[in-house]
């Protein structure tokens, strides 16, 4: 069984659930945005996402010469199994830094803010339809094997 749910569909999981989360922190600064020294937030997981997902190199290649060695050899990690244990994945909120808060205090850009949700909503849609795309790939071995 753990071989159908894979890496991907683990990260993307993660994603999925990452989006949501800065979803709710975008709609919050936006909520926000005639609050009096109310500071913006956002929320950064994609670096804590891309580190899990690195496989660990002990000796990194050099050079270039060492680097198209090591591909004629095929001396390298292809792909990475079972690291992502998506309830593990630490996620932090911080404070957005302003050159200018507004005479109130408040940091909201509310053009920022809705830049951030489109984004957001876009790269939600993204992980959604890959894994639609997993499913139905999923599927299609079922159904061609049973």
């Amino acid at each position: 069984m753990s071989r159908l749910f894979d890496t991907t569909m683990r990260v993307l999981e993660t994603g999925i659930e990452g989006r949501k989360l800065k979803h709710q922190i975008i709609v919050n600064n936006l909520a926000n945005v005639d609050t009096p020294g109310f500071q913006s937030s956002d929320l950064k997981f994609e670096e804590a996402l891309g580190r899990e997902l690195r496989p660990p190199n002990p000796n990194p290649p050099r050079n270039f010469e060492e680097r198209i060695e090591r591909l004629a050899n095929k001396k390298f990690q292809v792909g990475i199994k079972n690291r992502v244990p998506s309830n593990q994945l630490k996620a932090t909120i911080v404070a957005e830094a302003h050159d200018q808060p507004r005479l109130d205090g408040n940091t909201v850009d509310i053009d920022r803010e809705m830049i951030k949700l489109t984004k957001n909503t876009l790269l939600h849609n993204a992980y959604i339809e890959l894994l639609n795309r997993k499913f139905s790939l999923l599927k299609i071995a079922i159904s061609r094997n049973g």
